[in-house]
């Protein structure tokens, strides 16, 4: 599934720059002294229990990936980017990073966001490096989904009169891609069972940065939805606070689903066994009856973060012009999800 491009609100917390550490004092804090020769300090490395990487690492494994970091980096991609401008301390930073309990990673990554903030030209190696880490680690969903959320923040930040603020945004932009795609494809990958009820839970887990969904669906459908709201996270919140207008949502995607599957059958709800057709038609009805009764409880200034987002769901593959008042879609959407209008289309 294409990551769709959206309009994003910023979601990373504002840190008084004077409280920040610098990021010598974050590399000295993840355990690397930069004192010693990392290339004459060789010990024993010992495995973490649980920890899919080696916690105890060394300054020569901590060097070593540091240096895997580096040159990997495009420095020359930007005219006047000579690769001197960024502090030299991040690439060895990151690779403290990953000796770290995993649980640590996204909120030690997103450390390295609110310290290096206006600091473009570094920014500009870390998000390269961000890319780095999905292509050659497995890094757990959470730290993906929490450094994407606040990447989103930072993309949409001004930079304006920096000599570097199109590169910036050049590589915000293709690590905020990267990540979203990541996400999408781990929750392609969950299978409706076991898989997908761990990823719900890990939802649970992450408190107000994790997703809920607020309709009874089936697994499959839950697939779905996650998908989209994810693909839609920066205003996820923004329905979260209105159960009733998410769920509104979440029923027209769960009714527009069924029915281009009952579409895509070569003659429609005619070519379905009589028991499919009754379950198909009992649950399309029981979808009206929910968008309905959201319409019916919905008042008029309930709707507006549906416009301002200008989320793209396209229910009942309506293509509607963008002229039209935002009453007159509500009453659209209202008139075609009712099944007894629709039914003999299928």
């Amino acid at each position: 599934m294409a990551l769709q491009s959206i309009e994003e609100e910023p979601l990373a917390p504002n840190i008084a720059r004077s409280s920040r550490p610098s990021l010598r004092q974050l590399m000295q804090e993840y355990g690397h002294n930069d004192e010693v020769d990392p290339w004459t300090e060789i010990s024993e490395i010992s495995v973490g229990e649980g920890s899919p990487y080696k916690t105890n690492a060394t300054n020569r494994l901590k060097s070593e990936i540091a240096k895997s970091f580096e040159e990997n980096l495009h420095i020359n991609d930007y005219r006047g980017f000579d690769g001197e401008r960024y502090d030299k301390h991040l690439p060895v930073t990151i690779a403290g990073i990953l000796q770290l309990e995993h649980s640590l990673w996204a909120e030690k990554l997103i450390e390295i966001l609110e310290v290096t903030e206006g600091d473009l030209p570094t920014q500009i190696i870390f998000f390269q490096i961000l890319r780095q880490l999905l292509r050659f680690y497995d890094i757990p969903f959470n730290t993906v989904q929490m450094v994407w959320r606040h990447l989103q923040g930072v993309s949409c930040m001004r930079h304006d009169g920096n000599e570097f603020f199109l590169a910036w945004k050049d590589e915000a932009r293709l690590t905020l891609k990267a990540y979203g795609n990541k996400m999408i494809d781990h929750i392609d990958s969950c299978k409706p069972g076991e898989e997908l009820l761990d990823f719900v839970d890990t939802q649970t887990d992450m408190g107000a940065d994790g997703l809920s969904l607020v309709g009874d669906w089936s697994l499959k459908d839950q697939k779905a939805l996650f998908a989209f709201w994810i693909l839609n996270q920066s205003h996820y919140p923004t329905f979260k606070r209105n159960p009733k207008l998410q769920l509104w949502i979440e029923a027209q995607i769960v009714q527009t689903r069924l029915i281009r599957r009952i579409q895509s059958a070569p003659l429609g709800l005619r070519s379905l066994r009589a028991a499919r057709v009754e379950s198909a038609l009992s649950k399309l009805t029981t979808y009206s009856d929910i968008i309905l009764d959201c319409h019916n409880s919905l008042e008029d200034n309930d709707y507006m973060p549906f416009f301002q987002s200008k989320v793209k769901i396209h229910p009942y593959g309506l293509q509607l012009d963008q002229s039209l008042t935002p009453k007159d879609i509500i009453d659209i959407l209202k008139f075609w999800s009712q099944f007894n209008l629709y039914h003999k289309y299928l």
